[in-house]
């Protein structure tokens, strides 16, 4: 990865952590990733199916779509999936990503019933699809789509989407809504405590990361100073054989 790269993927990530509410995750997932994997629309596609339950009845709750005018085209698409939704079952039981260019040639594309249906009005020529599933709770889909102008994705592309698909998975659960469904915080982080040793102090402060709470936020809610956080943050960091915040959100959603 290269290093402009490493940097804009980095501040996406604790980004999507650190977001307040699932408005703020859409509005930073769709400005950095148009700059890692260029786009010309984007959509993301909510479930509201139980994650548990495993039959073909498979409802789309919430569309959001770059650029809204966009709107229209997933809209017939997500008619085609609630008729068929069998075409999203191999997606449903983890993260993966997609590129429509790696399994059709271009002539498939362009005279499938689904380009000729859904997107031949947005002149698209290639669709990149992730499935957003945590713990495996399928949660939605996201699909990044260019032009004939931009070309098609790659597999570079498709590699760098499905990276996200942890960080992806636990922020959505958490952020629209899919965590009142008895998302084990309380457990991990019993596991954490009694595996590593941490105080109550470390326990408290990583039960608030846990909640992507801010730093400032920590310290005015535990009445501490940034520097004894950071104290206490660098005994968690050397517990647990990581360095950073960035390499704890990745243990955290491990």
């Amino acid at each position: 990865m290269e290093k402009n790269t490493f940097l804009l993927y980095d501040n996406l990530v604790y980004a999507l952590h650190s977001a307040a509410s699932f408005q703020e995750v859409k509005r930073e997932l769709f400005s950095y990733m148009k700059m890692l994997i260029p786009y010309q629309y984007a959509s993301i596609l909510l479930i509201d199916n139980d994650p548990e339950n495993r039959s073909s009845d498979l409802q789309i709750s919430e569309i959001y779509c770059e650029p809204q005018r966009f709107k229209n085209a997933e809209l017939s698409y997500v008619q085609r999936i609630e008729q068929n939704p069998s075409e999203w079952r191999i997606f449903a039981n983890e993260s993966i990503a997609v590129r429509k260019s790696g399994l059709l040639s271009e002539e498939d594309r362009r005279h499938s019933a689904l380009f000729r249906s859904c997107y031949q009005g947005f002149h698209v020529l290639d669709s990149l699809q992730m499935s957003v599933v945590y713990k495996h709770c399928f949660i939605g889909m996201i699909t990044l789509y260019r032009t004939r102008e931009a070309g098609s994705f790659t597999d570079e592309d498709a590699a760098l989407l499905k990276t996200l698909g942890k960080h992806l998975g636990r922020v959505f659960y958490e952020k629209c809504g899919k965590s009142d469904r008895n998302l084990p915080v309380q457990h991990a982080l019993e596991e954490i405590r009694e595996r590593v040793h941490l105080t109550p102090k470390e326990t408290e402060i990583l039960t608030k990361i846990f909640l992507t709470k801010s730093n400032q936020d920590i310290c005015t809610e535990l009445v501490i100073t940034e520097h004894t956080l950071q104290k206490h943050l660098q005994n968690i960091y050397r517990k647990l054989n990581i360095s950073s915040k960035w390499e704890l959100f990745h243990y955290l959603v491990a």
